[in-house]
């Protein structure tokens, strides 16, 4: 059985779709077609149809005996309370990796995100995160699917939390913490670090593409027509994919940077993590003053 043993756990919205690519293309490691399979995540739902086990594993089915890594990306790994341990359970000696970013531009990104998935609807920022508690209790959701934790932008954002948790589950030589400053900085000195952390062959990379760029939906209308069709797919029972959804969502959406916060809001978004910050700094032994 091809049991998947390398796993990109998070953070969203912090270049794992990016990484994921890159380290396809190295001839030694398989990465699942499907980004965010979240198939360890019992205790989270962000999707109205879970996967099941041997939808699962048929993600792996086509790497081969030259794949010493099979691995996939999913961003909320790192976040749930059970992903890793479910993990470390399920796979042999697996290797994990985790990006993480300034928690306060990654809460912004991702209630963005929620936004182009249809999974939030408050209008801006503030609002929603005045919504967080409420959220946690799973009210003012769009979709009565999703766990509301999901939408608490402070709790997704406390980025040292979760990594504490995930070290006291994992070994240090089973793990690698990068930022998204380091991967914008330099990404072949990233993908370089990977590789020895892999302990495979070097393998040379020309360029390093970004994907899933920040985009915003030309229509809300067929954007919510989309994700019925999706909707439906589930209910039905259909697995096979032939990338339709993923075509027209492409045609739906526009590349576009947000609107900024404004001052008030970067202020008061950094005093609430300015703690959590600090507890990152301990962890990784690394000076990270530029994100307070």
């Amino acid at each position: 059985m091809k049991i998947p043993n390398l796993f990109i756990i998070g953070s969203p919205k912090c270049g794992t779709t990016s990484l994921a690519n890159w380290l396809n293309n190295h001839p030694q490691i398989f990465m699942s077609k499907r980004k965010e399979p979240e198939f360890f995540c019992d205790d989270l739902r962000i999707t109205k149809y879970r996967i099941n086990k041997s939808s699962y594993m048929n993600l792996f089915a086509s790497s081969n005996p030259q794949h010493i890594w099979r691995g996939e990306a999913s961003t909320h790994y790192l976040f749930s309370k059970v992903a890793c341990k479910k993990i470390l359970e399920f796979s042999k000696s697996p290797k994990f990796i985790v990006i993480i970013r300034n928690p306060v531009d990654l809460v912004y990104s991702l209630y963005n995100q929620r936004i182009f998935d249809g999974l939030e609807h408050i209008e801006t920022f503030e609002k929603a995160w005045s919504l967080n508690n409420e959220r946690e209790n799973n009210n003012f959701l769009i979709k009565d699917y999703i766990t509301g934790s999901l939408l608490n932008y402070g709790k997704m954002g406390l980025l040292g939390d979760q990594l504490e948790r995930f070290f006291s589950l994992v070994h240090e030589s089973d793990r690698l913490v990068l930022t998204l400053d380091d991967i914008k900085e330099n990404p072949k000195l990233v993908f370089e670090r990977i590789i020895s952390f892999l302990d495979i062959d070097k393998y040379k990379m020309d360029s390093f593409p970004i994907y899933n760029k920040s985009s915003v939906v030309r229509s809300k209308i067929y954007r919510n027509i989309f994700h019925k069709l999706i909707d439906l797919k589930g209910l039905l029972g259909i697995k096979k994919t032939i990338g339709i959804g993923n075509f027209l969502t492409q045609i739906n959406s526009i590349v576009k940077k947000p609107e900024p916060l404004s001052v008030n809001t970067i202020h008061m978004l950094k005093q609430f993590f300015k703690n959590d910050i600090n507890n990152i700094e301990n962890l990784l032994n690394r000076n990270l003053s530029h994100w307070k």
